[in-house]
């Protein structure tokens, strides 16, 4: 592996012990970025195998291996379309401390709207938005 130590530290920087394959896969993904240059790179990998780390670890190395500061912010974003599993990614990430910060954004309908709330109905965004539209 090129990236092997540098891998290693971020692993360690963000606290977590990784799981077979992950280290690797950061390692191949860093090597298509750094190396070959591409600008996107698509990480498929089963339920489970912790993508989202291996996400993470490789904005930490990218961002190391690219002369970042140690005071640099860092960041990479996770799609999801479940709030369970958006829930498990704030579970996972939100521990970061001085590494890195997390910040959980949900869809509209989870947030509550003032503008059209009373006290015997509560609206949320999404119909907030929706009503500026019409």
């Amino acid at each position: 592996m090129k990236y092997e130590t540098q891998v290693d530290e971020a692993f360690k920087r963000l606290g977590f012990i990784p799981r077979t394959g992950q280290r690797e896969a950061v390692d191949q993904i860093l090597t298509a970025f750094v190396d070959e240059k591409m600008q996107n790179v698509l990480l498929c990998a089963p339920t489970g195998s912790g993508k989202s780390i291996v996400g993470a670890v490789t904005a930490e190395t990218l961002t190391a291996i690219k002369g970042g500061k140690d005071d640099q912010v860092r960041s990479s974003i996770s799609l999801t379309a479940t709030n369970v599993l958006a829930k498990q990614y704030d579970t996972t990430f939100h521990g970061l401390g001085d590494a890195g910060k997390y910040q959980m954004i949900k869809g509209a309908s989870n947030y509550g709207c003032s503008a059209l709330s009373n006290a015997g109905t509560v609206e949320n965004a999404e119909q907030c938005a929706w009503y500026t539209m019409i």
